[in-house]
Order: C-alpha cells, then structure tokens, then sequence
C-alpha cells in the first residue's frame, strides 16, 4: 500500500473549512469507523490532524478521498487497485484497470444469464429436467 501526506490546510484568509469527527464521516460517506481506521493504518488514507481535544478532526478533502475508496471498492477494485487508482492523477492506471474489471464483470454477466437460461429449462420441464456436468438440461421422457 502507499503511504499518504497529510494534505496541507489552505492558506489564506475566510472562514475555515468544516471539521468532522470520525463518526460523522464515516456516516456522510456510509463507512464505518473501522474501517476508516483501517484506510489509515494502510496507508490508503492520509491520517487527519488532530483537534485540541485529541480528535481526529477531518476536512473535505478527507471526505473526498473516502468517497473515492467507497466507490471503487464498491465497483469491485482490491484495496491494491484502489491505491493504484489514487496514485494515478491522469487516470491512466484507473483507465487499466476499470477496463479490466469491466470485462470480469462481462464474463460474470454471460455466465448469470447463461445460468439463468438453465433455471427457464428447468421450469418449462416441470422440473423433470436432469443437470449435467456441464449445467446444461437432459430431459427424461416419463
């Protein structure tokens, strides 16, 4: 996994961007505390500064970053595959990579509706349709 900066407050004046406990961004992104700690300790996640109290105090742009993991993980990328993706600004290596995940899911697709034609044999049959090894359907005169 890489290893994060933590991203600089901006400099300048007005007013100060909102501050978010580890319980409110992990609700505002639909994580879990867990594992938003988990992004942390593996580096996916820059670590955010802490409060004066001794709370993790995150910005938006930390919440940026969580909703970036939470979508690509929740399109099927490794955590590996997410770092690869955060790392890759012209999107080069996301480009790669979302290619090669469409085309998994392609497959997976031909192979639900293949499966799916075998279920409406079955059924046309009245179930008295026999499986074979290969999950095509043998009918059995009765």
């Amino acid at each position: 996994m890489r290893r994060t900066k933590t991203p600089s407050k901006p400099i300048g004046r007005g007013p100060a961007p909102p501050e978010f406990s580890s319980q409110q961004v992990a609700d505002l992104v639909g994580l879990t505390t867990r594992a938003v700690r988990h992004y942390h300790k593996i580096g996916l996640v820059p670590e955010p500064q802490r409060s004066s109290s001794g709370y993790r105090a995150y910005g938006p742009e930390h919440v940026l970053i969580l909703m970036r993991v939470k979508c690509l993980t929740r399109l099927g990328l490794s955590l590996e595959q997410v770092a690869e993706a955060l790392d890759d600004p012209r999107g080069r290596q996301t480009e790669r990579i979302l290619l090669q995940l469409d085309q998994v899911l392609a497959e997976r697709a031909h192979e639900i509706e293949r499966q799916r034609q075998v279920i409406a044999q079955w059924r046309q049959t009245g179930g008295s349709a026999v499986l074979t090894a290969q999950a095509g359907l043998q009918v059995h005169a009765a």
